[in-house]
C-alpha cells in the first residue's frame, strides 16, 4: 500500500492501479478511465498527456529528495533500479498503439522495490498533509459549479466575469494537478487566490461586493480546512478589516486597563487610565 504523503508513494500509487487493469487493453483508453477523462477527446488525451508528466515530474522530485539523504540510509541503494520507474513513465510520450503491459514492461520486480523501498523513507520523513481523493474532487466540483454560475450571469460585468473566470481556472488546474500530487497543488489553489487579491485589489473589492465574493471565500476556506489550517483564515476579500476587540480589565480600585486587540496580529495596544490621577500612559 502506497503512502500519500510524498512523490514516490504517489508515483507507485498510480501505477499500482494501472498494474490492477487488463494488460492487453489499450493503455490510453485506461489511463483515461483511471483520470476520468475521456478517450475520444483530443483534449481530454491531451490532459492525459500533461497528467503523465506530472507523474514523471513527480518520480524526478522523489529521485532528488532520496540522493541527498545521509550516507547511512543507503541512498544508492533505492535509486539502484529507479532507472526502471523512469523508463516506464517515459511511455507516455507514446501511448498511441501499446497495450498496459507494454506500458508496465521496463518496471520489473527490481523496480517496484525501488519505488516501496523511496516510499517507507520518504513517507516517515514527510510532514506533507494526505487529501482524500473524494475530497480534493469536492474541491473541484464546487469550483466547476461556480465557473458555470459566473458564465452564465448576463448581469456580472463583462471585465469582471473574465477575471473572475481566469482566477478559477487557475484554481481549477491547481486542484487538477492536486488530483495526481496531493497537498502541494492544493496549497497551490489557495496560493493562487491570496496572490491576486495582493495583485488586483481593486477587483477584489469588486468581487467581495458581489455575490460571489462569499462563494469564493467559501471554496477557499473550505480547501485551507483540508489542509488542516486551522485557528483562522486570513482574509480574502482587501476590504474585509478584522473586528476590533475592546476589553476591560480592572486592575485595581483606580486603574483601569483599555485594550484593544487585533485578533490576526500579536501587537496589542493597551492603555491604563488613572482615575484618580486623571491622566494617562500609553503603552
Amino acid at each position: 500500500m502506497a503512502s500519500l504523503n510524498n512523490p514516490a508513494g504517489q508515483v507507485m500509487r498510480w501505477l499500482i492501479v494501472l498494474r490492477g487493469r487488463q494488460h492487453g487493453s489499450a493503455v490510453l483508453h485506461e489511463w483515461c478511465d483511471i483520470f476520468d477523462l475521456d478517450p475520444e477527446s483530443p483534449e481530454d488525451i491531451a490532459e492525459c498527456m500533461r497528467r503523465g508528466a506530472l507523474l514523471m515530474h513527480m518520480a524526478q522530485m522523489a529521485k532528488a529528495e532520496v540522493s541527498t539523504l545521509p550516507h547511512e540510509m543507503a541512498p544508492d541503494i533505492m535509486l539502484a533500479s529507479f532507472g526502471q520507474v523512469e523508463q516506464c513513465l517515459n511511455m507516455f510520450s507514446g501511448l498511441m498503439g501499446r497495450n498496459v503491459a507494454q506500458f508496465l514492461e521496463p518496471l520489473k520486480d527490481t523496480g517496484w522495490q525501488s519505488l516501496e523501498m523511496m516510499d517507507a523513507v520518504l513517507a516517515r520523513r514527510s510532514t506533507q498533509v494526505v487529501v482524500e481523493q473524494d475530497q480534493v474532487r469536492d474541491y473541484l466540483s464546487q469550483v466547476r459549479d461556480l465557473i458555470d454560475a459566473v458564465l452564465s450571469d448576463d448581469d456580472l460585468d463583462a471585465d469582471l466575469k473574465r477575471y473572475i473566470i481566469e482566477r478559477l481556472r487557475e484554481v481549477e488546474r491547481a486542484i487538477q494537478d492536486a488530483l495526481i500530487t496531493g497537498a502541494p497543488d492544493l496549497e497551490r489553489a489557495v496560493t493562487t487566490l491570496l496572490g491576486s487579491v495582493q495583485r488586483r485589489p481593486d477587483m477584489w473589492d469588486r468581487i467581495g461586493k458581489s455575490k460571489y465574493g462569499r462563494r469564493i471565500a467559501g471554496v477557499y476556506a473550505a480547501i485551507c480546512m483540508g489542509l488542516s489550517a486551522v485557528g483562522g483564515f486570513p482574509a480574502l476579500m482587501p476590504g474585509d478589516e478584522p473586528p476590533i476587540i475592546e476589553q476591560t480589565t480592572i486592575v485595581n480600585v483606580e486603574q483601569q486597563t483599555m485594550v484593544q486587540a487585533d485578533p490576526d496580529s500579536d501587537v496589542v495596544d493597551g492603555e491604563i487610565v488613572d482615575e484618580a490621577a486623571g491622566s494617562s500612559e500609553q503603552n
